[in-house]
């Protein structure tokens, strides 16, 4: 697999890169943009340690989304069976999880005989890449700036984005750059669409969020473009961009929707490359 180091004008084989990993995850951080993401990195694990939401038992990791059963991660099973359902039972695919976080998704997948490269922005070793120490799988962790997938120089059958679509800005260059990594008959599977028809009370709570955060590191919790969350106009870009999108779960599931008020619909949405 060949990809464009910030230090290298050309693109190198990763292999021969071992001195820019480190626990296990290579950094492709470029040099002038380290002190401000270091910072940021830093207040941002402060910030999901006050609020509980790193995992510290590192018993659990081996067996998500199985092992933690709140809400957040039931979700992510409905995530996975969508996953496997597309992949169905072929074997040692070349699978790229952009945005991997903590890596689950690919220990599980790699344990099911795929070949799996993750990359993310964050690294803490309870919230992020590093904590793929804690697995018994091997795959390969890059931590990459969002934007920054052209970077890789390597083809996938396989491309997710799990759950951290609202997070990426510059979303028609990242999806650009992502078909044309795939392989023919390639797939893109984004899983995690959270579409809110009347967003206001979700900007609200995500503006209470970010002052929050702003008070006390005095720096941004976003440190892109982005609202950090979805409207129908984001499904109608997907759309636009050859992607079909899918409600998920049966429809006695869009009835307690219904009785509940929520106001957002869950989607994934799906590419596929046509064979030429």
């Amino acid at each position: 697999m060949k990809v464009r180091h910030p230090d290298f004008k050309e693109a190198q084989d990763l292999n021969d890169l071992k001195q820019y990993q480190l626990e296990g995850v290579y950094d492709f951080i470029p040099n002038e943009k380290k002190e401000q993401l270091d910072r940021f990195l830093n207040c941002f694990t402060d910030f999901r340690e006050q609020r509980g939401e790193r995992i510290k038992d590192t018993a659990l990791y081996e067996n998500l989304p199985f092992s933690i059963h709140d809400n957040s991660w039931k979700s992510k099973r409905k995530d996975l069976k969508i996953i496997e359902n597309k992949i169905k039972d072929r074997k040692n695919l070349h699978i790229l999880d952009y945005g991997g976080w903590n890596g689950w998704l690919s220990n599980y997948l790699s344990q099911k005989g795929h070949q799996l490269v993750t990359t993310d922005l964050f690294i803490d070793e309870f919230d992020g890449l590093k904590a793929r120490k804690y697995y018994k799988n091997n795959f390969i962790a890059i931590q990459l700036l969002p934007t920054d997938i052209w970077r890789i120089e390597a083809t996938f059958d396989v491309i997710i984005f799990n759950r951290n679509w609202a997070y990426l800005e510059n979303k028609e260059e990242i999806l650009n750059h992502a078909k044309r990594l795939l392989k023919k008959d390639g797939i893109i599977i984004i899983t995690g669409l959270a579409v809110y028809t009347f967003p206001e009370k979700i900007n609200l709570a995500f503006k209470k969020i970010q002052e929050d955060f702003f008070k006390l590191y005095s720096i941004p919790l976003l440190i892109y473009q982005t609202k950090g969350y979805l409207e129908t106009e984001d499904l109608k870009f997907l759309k636009k961009n050859a992607f079909k999108n899918y409600k998920y779960g049966p429809f006695k599931f869009l009835i307690k929707r219904i009785l509940n008020r929520k106001s957002f619909n869950s989607y994934y949405s799906i590419y596929k490359k046509q064979s030429i």
